[in-house]
């Protein structure tokens, strides 16, 4: 075995991936980003102070940067070797990211669709499925992630479906999976 040396401040060590997650209540079904059983490997998770549904998908807030950025560097000197996070609108921020970390980020599952969309035949498109609120997945967010006109996407959300919103989006506490 080769020389093993600890950090202080860390309580954990062998996660490779740290996750950014938003500041928010609700449950976090096996799949769920935020749900250590969706995960074969080690991650670590790091909430971002301040950083609401709210603040992120609804309105915005261009002052969050700051939080992330430093949630990110507090992941990095834990040992994370690449950064992800838990919320597809976070697509906004990761140029920002990128530049301020020094290990691989990928703020948004946004990021996918570029690769996607150059394995489909023409005519064909990817689907997004957001989680919040469709109109709230902008031009601004595809082009943030490298999507551009060229690339035909069809986006619908989770808006309508009741149990989803208010578990996801209104903090009840629990979620119906059945529902």
């Amino acid at each position: 075995m080769a020389l093993v040396k600890a950090k202080r401040g860390i309580s954990g060590y062998g996660q490779s991936i740290g996750i950014l997650v938003l500041d928010d209540f609700y449950p976090c079904v096996p799949g769920d980003v935020r749900n250590t059983t969706t995960y074969s490997y080690p991650v670590t998770f790091k909430i971002v102070k301040g950083a609401t549904i709210h603040r992120v998908v609804y309105e915005p807030d261009s002052e969050l940067i700051k939080s992330f950025i430093e949630a990110g560097k507090e992941l990095v000197r834990e040992g994370a070797k690449a950064i992800t996070a838990d919320c597809g609108y976070l697509a906004l921020i990761q140029k920002e990211m990128a530049a301020a970390l020094p290990v691989p980020v990928f703020m948004s599952s946004l990021m996918q669709i570029p690769l996607v969309s150059r394995m489909l035949q023409p005519g064909q498109k990817v689907g997004i499925i957001a989680g919040a609120d469709r109109a709230k997945i902008t031009k601004k967010h595809l082009k943030a992630v490298g999507i551009d006109e060229s690339m035909p996407v069809v986006v619908t959300a989770m808006e309508n479906c009741k149990e989803f919103m208010d578990s996801i989006c209104h903090g009840k506490g629990t979620m119906d999976t059945n529902q």
